[in-house]
């Protein structure tokens, strides 16, 4: 007769309450125990047999303490994604039942709506908890100059950037297909590196953004 689990998982102090089938039975428990019902609080293997005159019925089952401990750091809190891409969501922990705000209880989903999302993940004694926020980037917003004057009036006088969405990457060429200005994370920070006016290609890329960018820049003094 399969009654248990072969492992069951309790938190501590809690105990067990094992289910036995209705009737009349003589029971035997391993620790000779032979109550029907009992709350078992140690930790270790046990079997029951369950004997009704004509039959003897038998189970085993392992019984596992398990530790609560705090909720799991699961995903950052905010996420950037790009319009209609979605983002495919894996709980990191394996069994356990899941609850999302939006009433879903996959363990693995794809979110594709903007919004603010918590999760729950129910193991035995752990409970964890997280939440996130889901941003939809659309690139077609984004300005881009055509040009500025590097001339110290205060008033345009730097190539600036969409930086908000994540770290740039800024590669400057000129005519010749000559490197003039490179940045592994810019800043918004350069005034054209004292070189004359004219007309300047860049290709700049964001780990927020949803493709990479080139064009032309003119630098007019």
């Amino acid at each position: 007769m399969n009654l248990f689990e072969d492992t069951i998982e309790v938190c501590n102090e809690t105990g067990y309450n094992p289910q036995l089938p209705d009737g009349s039975y003589n029971i035997l428990w391993s620790d000779e125990n032979t109550e029907k019902d009992r709350t078992i609080y140690e930790e270790g293997a046990y079997w029951v047999n369950m004997d009704n005159g004509c039959e003897v019925y038998s189970d085993s089952f392992y019984l596992k303490e398990v530790e609560s401990r705090q909720p799991l750091d699961m995903f950052d809190d905010t996420i950037n994604i790009c319009d209609n891409a979605g983002y495919l969501f894996e709980i990191p922990v394996v069994q356990g039942e899941v609850l999302w705000s939006d009433g879903k209880i996959d363990h693995k989903r794809t979110i594709t709506e903007k919004g603010l999302y918590w999760v729950n993940v129910i193991k035995a004694c752990d409970v964890f908890v997280d939440s996130i926020y889901i941003n939809l980037i659309s690139d077609d917003l984004l300005t881009i100059p055509n040009a500025f004057s590097p001339n110290s009036d205060g008033i345009n006088d730097f190539f600036e950037l969409p930086l908000e969405h994540g770290t740039v990457e800024l590669f400057v060429y000129n005519r010749w297909g000559e490197i003039v200005y490179e940045s592994m994370d810019y800043q918004n920070d350069w005034d054209g590196n004292s070189l004359p006016s004219g007309e300047y290609y860049y290709f700049f890329s964001s780990t927020g953004l949803c493709k990479e960018y080139k064009g032309m820049i003119s630098i007019v003094k």
